[in-house]
């Protein structure tokens, strides 16, 4: 019988991981034939410190947050349900730049945005936009000249049934990030009226 050979990709939110600010990576973990695998295991550095611990929750993915820190290497060092062991390199792409996390609470969506230390000043300045079917909703502008990180909400209630889009741009509209949460109000009709705000948090 072929032995079966477990494979555990990483996946930084947002397609990268910034130096300084704490991401949520997910993590998938297959066997040779492509199904799902049974995993625990640790983050680490690279003097083999455990940071954090982390399990499968479903098919043989998961979650972790991590914040990578200046001039230091991190891995997953992992077991599968068989005893074989494994590492995989969790990869630090940017070291400047800023992200956007957003997050779905009963009748509202929560937002942050955080910058690194060290940014260009189109990134002090930035602009999210928030739409859905095409049509604005929000132009908010976002102030991180003196805070790195800005949190607010808007709410949702209503707002039809559909995907709510939100793209992070530079001062000079070049897009750093963009998400997409899902809102079921059971509504179908779509009256927009776009709104300009400015947060200064």
């Amino acid at each position: 019988a072929p032995v079966s050979k477990t494979t555990v990709a990483v996946f930084p939110e947002g397609g990268y991981l910034i130096q300084g600010l704490q991401s949520r990576i997910a993590f998938k973990a297959t066997n040779a034939f492509g199904n799902p695998a049974m995993i625990k295991g640790a983050i680490a550095d690279e003097t083999n410190s455990i940071i954090d611990s982390l399990e499968v929750l479903h098919d043989g993915m998961g979650s972790f947050f991590l914040t990578a820190k200046p001039q230091h290497q991190y891995h997953l060092n992992w077991v599968d349900q068989d005893g074989n062991t494994g590492e995989t390199p969790i990869n630090i792409t940017k070291t400047e730049g800023a992200q956007l996390t957003v997050t779905k609470i009963k009748e509202k969506v929560l937002f942050q945005v955080e910058r690194s230390d060290k940014t260009p000043s189109s990134f002090k300045n930035m602009v999210l936009v928030i739409h859905m079917n095409k049509v604005g909703l929000y132009q908010v502008a976002i102030n991180t000249r003196e805070k790195k990180r800005i949190n607010a909400e808007i709410p949702t209630l209503d707002l039809p049934t559909g995907l709510l889009q939100f793209t992070l741009f530079t001062a000079d509209w070049i897009p750093v990030a963009e998400r997409v949460v899902f809102i079921n109000n059971q509504k179908h009709e779509f009256h927009p009226d776009l709104k300009a705000s400015q947060i200064n948090v």
